[in-house]
């Protein structure tokens, strides 16, 4: 029996593409959106400064200084077995789904949006402690420094004042870079 006569019913039945991928494959709005809304302001050198910065400043000082000399090595033991194998995990996912949102996007592809949140969540808890935690330090060493007492009222009040100023200052360095990305001569350069 030649091909010509086999009965149309037999025929592989064709199957349409879907019209819209599974949620798992579509692009979230954080991987959508232009690198022009916020542009990168800081190299690999400043962004690997302000982690370290992070972790060794007044907060991190302390804990380091209470183990005195012995315990240099065992932070180049944590630098070299944490950091640096968080470092290179970090460079490989960031190049794999690359977009605004870092661990949120990072979890979101590989577990599901509840883990996704948590992992978010987690990621900026201790950014947001120590943001509240520094100024309330600073205030307490320029007091110890200049062998000083205030009232909780006028602390509160320094403390506050020294949050707002470092927001400020942040606010006018994105906005200062942002002039500086969407500036005409900035355009051509690219």
């Amino acid at each position: 029996m030649s091909a010509d006569a086999l009965p149309t019913s037999a025929a592989p039945p064709t199957t349409s593409p879907p019209t819209t991928p599974p949620p798992r494959e579509q692009l979230m709005t954080t991987e959508l959106v232009p690198e022009q809304v916020l542009p990168k302001v800081m190299s690999t050198f400043g962004l690997t400064a302000t982690y370290v910065f992070i972790i060794c400043w007044i907060t991190g000082s302390s804990v380091m200084a209470t183990g005195g000399w012995n315990a240099i090595p065992m932070w180049v033991l944590g630098i070299v077995l944490f950091l640096a194998p968080a470092g290179l995990a970090v460079a490989e996912l960031g190049n794999l789904w690359p977009g605004q949102g870092g661990v949120y996007i990072w979890a979101y592809r590989t577990m599901n949006e509840p883990m996704a949140f948590f992992g978010g969540y987690l990621s900026w808890m201790p950014v947001i402690l120590n943001g509240a935690a520094s100024p309330a330090i600073v205030v307490q060493l320029l007091l110890l420094a200049f062998h000083a007492e205030i009232g909780i009222t006028l602390s509160i009040i320094l403390q506050l004042l020294i949050l707002w100023v470092v927001i400020g200052l942040a606010l006018a360095k994105l906005a200062a870079n942002q002039r500086i990305m969407t500036s005409p001569s900035s355009r051509t350069a690219r």
